[in-house]
């Protein structure tokens, strides 16, 4: 994949997680490897209202090295292993200290983490949660901070359409 099209995670570029229930919901999912090699990982999603967690750890890679973090066909992040080939990336809808603004919702997405030459070493994808898909919050970012709007899961991909590029 190239670096054409990708968008920020801090930009607030599509559906941000926002189940509108009380209840936590939380899903968690064990990222296959490809190719073996002792490479594992794990995703796992938190919503609550209008508040979500979004969550990709890594373990069993390169020592050192940085991979690019895909949901859904875009780069969101990269991950930097520890000397150790362990590495996290963290996004929640009101970020704080490492984490990552959410700004996408990776419910019912594929997850790939890859290295840079473009081979996928970890994948999988994260479930609904639900057989009710959710409504979601839709927010682009402009010149005085982010404009959200309710929108349904069916409007989504409006919401992905008016996204800037980064």
């Amino acid at each position: 994949m190239n670096g054409t099209g990708f968008l920020c995670a801090c930009a607030m570029s599509a559906t941000m997680l926002a189940a509108g229930v009380s209840e936590a919901k939380r899903v968690q999912i064990d990222l296959t490897a490809n190719g073996g090699g002792g490479a594992r990982g794990r995703a796992s999603v938190a919503a609550r209202g209008s508040k979500g967690h979004f969550e990709v750890k890594v373990r069993g890679l390169e020592a050192s090295a940085d991979y690019d973090l895909v949901v859904g066909g875009i780069k969101v992040a990269a991950i930097h292993t520890s000397g150790r080939g362990a590495g996290t990336a963290r996004f929640s809808t009101r970020p704080r200290g490492v984490k990552l603004m959410l700004g996408f919702d990776p419910r019912g997405e594929a997850i790939e983490v890859r290295d840079l030459s473009g081979f996928d070493v970890l994948n999988g994808v994260v479930p609904l949660g639900s057989d009710d898909a959710p409504d979601g919050i839709c927010c682009i970012p402009d010149d005085s901070g982010a404009e959200c709007e309710d929108r349904s899961e069916r409007s989504s991909g409006d919401c992905r359409a008016r996204a800037p590029d980064r």
